[in-house]
């Protein structure tokens, strides 16, 4: 799976372990300005917590600057070794109903395009990886018929990886994962408002 630097880097910054699970992804970006304008998350500076699951232990925290323009398109930095170099990372968001968000990490044609889902609790933020391992077999198999997905096991290091051409595709998958378990079971990064004297 091609990949940048700069995903990689937010994939990691989001504690998703990437190296251990699949991801949803698409070789060109499928939200644009057109379908991908919702604005889920106010701009300004946040505490952005990585958990890893449900079972509790210390978050990894990092200040993180949420910015966006007027066709939706956020620049999320994450501070995660005070590195001022880090080029802050493109995402979009569109509303699946039911209080959810996909949101579609990277837009450009050259580097894959990765896709989370996000909701709402409270006064948190919070985005979680789609796994395409765990997404139900027979949505993969539905989609993979109809030609809008392709599913890619590396037995050497035992990940899958489910690489989508449709807007449609991306969507169902992310409302499936959204409805197999809650988001707080989830490997996920948490983003909270800081306050102003913060």
């Amino acid at each position: 799976m091609r990949m940048t630097r700069r995903i990689g880097a937010f994939a990691l910054a989001a504690g998703l372990a990437l190296l251990l699970t699949g991801c949803l992804v698409s070789e060109k970006p499928l939200l644009d300005e057109h379908n991908g304008r919702a604005t889920p998350i106010a701009a300004g500076d946040y505490n952005a917590c990585k958990y890893y699951d449900q079972n509790g232990g210390a978050p990894e925290c990092s200040r993180a600057h949420v910015a966006f323009d007027k066709t939706g398109l956020y620049s999320i930095k994450i501070d995660d070794d005070g590195d001022d170099d880090d080029k802050p990372l493109s995402v979009r968001f569109r509303r699946l109903g039911g209080g959810a968000w996909l949101a579609q990490l990277g837009e450009t044609s050259d580097t894959d395009n990765m896709y989370y889902i996000a909701e709402v609790e409270g006064d948190d933020f919070i985005m979680a990886l789609i796994n395409c391992e765990d997404l139900p077999e027979a949505l993969r198999d539905k989609y993979v018929a109809r030609g809008e997905m392709k599913v890619d096991t590396d037995a050497t290091i035992h990940v899958t990886t489910c690489t989508a051409n449709t807007l449609g595709a991306v969507a169902a998958a992310a409302k499936a994962f959204r409805d197999g378990a809650p988001i707080s079971m989830r490997a996920r990064i948490v983003f909270r408002r800081l306050a102003a004297a913060d």
